[in-house]
Order: C-alpha cells, then sequence, then structure tokens
C-alpha cells in the first residue's frame, strides 16, 4: 500500500512539473510574440512618421491649386491628428484618416492635359509612391504579428496560461479595404 501512495504521489509530482513547464513556456512564448508586436510596431510606427513628414511638401506643393483647397485642409487636420495622438490605437486610427486625406489629393498629383510636368511633383509622386509601399510592408508585418498572438493564445495550452498570467487579445490592428489588398 505504501509503494502504491508512493507511486502515485511522484506521478502527481512529475504530473504537477510537466504542467508547470508547459505554463512557464506558453507563457514565456506569448511574451515573446508580445515582444515582436511591439518591435513590429516599432517599424510601422517610424516608416509612418516619415510619411507624416512629407504632409507639409505636399501641401506646399499644391497650394496653388485652386481643387486642393479643402482637401488640404483635411490634410492638415490628419497630420495633426496623427502626430498627437499616442497610442498605438490612436495612431492606427489617425493614420486612416491621414490615408483618406492623402487619397483625395492623388488626382490632382496626377499630371493633366496642359500642364507641364513639374520635377518637384513627380519627385513628390516617387517619394509618396515609396512611402506608400513601405508602409503597406510595415503594416503587413504589424498585423501578421498581432494575427500570430491572437491565434497563440486561443490554442491549448497557451489559452490557459494566457487566462493564468493575463495575456489578452490585442485588437489594435490594420484594416484594409478590399482594393487597397490588392494595391501593389
Amino acid at each position: 500500500m505504501k509503494a502504491t501512495t508512493v507511486i502515485g504521489a511522484a506521478a502527481a509530482l512529475l504530473g504537477a512539473y510537466v504542467a508547470g513547464d508547459q505554463m512557464a513556456s506558453a507563457r514565456a512564448g506569448l511574451a515573446g510574440q508580445q515582444a515582436a508586436i511591439h518591435e513590429a510596431w516599432l517599424h510601422v510606427d517610424a516608416v509612418l512618421e516619415r510619411r507624416a513628414a512629407l504632409m507639409p511638401r505636399l501641401a506646399e506643393t499644391l497650394r496653388h491649386d485652386a481643387l486642393a483647397g479643402p482637401a488640404l485642409a483635411e490634410l492638415s487636420a490628419a497630420r495633426d491628428a496623427f502626430l498627437a495622438a499616442r497610442s498605438t490605437r490612436g495612431r492606427i486610427a489617425a493614420n486612416a484618416a491621414l490615408e483618406t486625406a492623402v487619397a483625395r489629393l492623388h488626382p490632382l498629383l496626377e499630371e493633366r492635359p496642359g500642364r507641364l510636368p513639374h520635377p518637384a511633383l513627380t519627385s513628390l509622386r516617387d517619394d509618396l509612391t515609396h512611402s506608400e509601399n513601405e508602409v503597406a510592408v510595415e503594416r503587413r508585418k504589424y498585423n501578421d504579428a498581432v494575427q500570430k498572438y491572437n491565434t497563440s493564445i486561443e490554442l491549448f495550452p497557451n489559452n490557459v496560461a494566457a487566462s493564468l498570467f493575463g495575456f489578452a487579445r490585442d485588437d489594435a490592428y490594420f484594416q484594409t479595404e478590399p482594393a487597397k489588398r490588392d494595391a501593389p
């Protein structure tokens, strides 16, 4: 009878050790994924900042275009809101407004009949295109990191570790319109 008790206690201790080891491993994995989200956010935020820095140049280039007036006011307000936003969610929302404002100005950047190509306009268009592509790449990496983390906390044993250690779903990610998903 004593041998059975000893074996049972040893099995319980071994089970507790294995479960504890799995929880520690799951916690470390989730913490690593949160760190990856943070690192991806730093990259995306840096490219968003660089793009926001192009907005005064865009406004200056188009300030004499009669069609640009209301859109330039929207651009200025959106840029100010972006620069004032401090949280990830706030920056993401302000970025969406900034993208909308820039999109309204894109037709004015295109060459129109009777209008001579302007080197500054060509350079600005190239810089905006490069910036938008860079934002798209970094945004995708960030969204992928958030999605990986959110999927991880739903799977066993990570879901147990998530509830034990306070890991919660992260819903701060970039939404893209279907037309933008297929853009180059």
